[in-house]
């Protein structure tokens, strides 16, 4: 279960996705202590994006994190989804677990980001 974390920026979610913006650590130019917003959305297929804003270019994270994220989340997903009977709009007892398999990803990984 998603508890209140000063790291969730927002969530959101739509008939054919759920969004994350998660706040993790980073070096702002490479030398001052900083957060970047990652953001982790799923679709409706299983599919994983990871993004961040456009200045992301003036930040460090650890090289890998981000597939690092991809693959954790990934991997939380494949039973939701593949026990689901999905035609249409995601049920939003799912969008709510898979909410909740996104946050575990994010904090499973949180202790290897360069900001720590």
């Amino acid at each position: 279960m998603i508890r209140r974390d000063s790291h969730i920026v927002s969530i959101a979610a739509t008939d054919r996705s759920v969004t994350m913006d998660y706040q993790t650590p980073a070096r702002f130019l490479g030398v001052f202590h900083s957060h970047l917003i990652t953001q982790a959305t799923v679709n409706e297929d299983g599919s994983v994006d990871i993004s961040h804003p456009w200045l992301s270019i003036l930040y460090d994270e650890n090289d890998g994190f981000d597939q690092a994220i991809h693959d954790a989340i990934e991997s939380r997903m494949g039973d939701l989804l593949d026990t689901a009977a999905l035609s249409g709009a995601l049920p939003l007892s799912l969008k709510a677990q898979m909410l909740d398999r996104m946050y575990e990803a994010f904090e499973m990984n949180q202790g290897s980001l360069v900001g720590n």
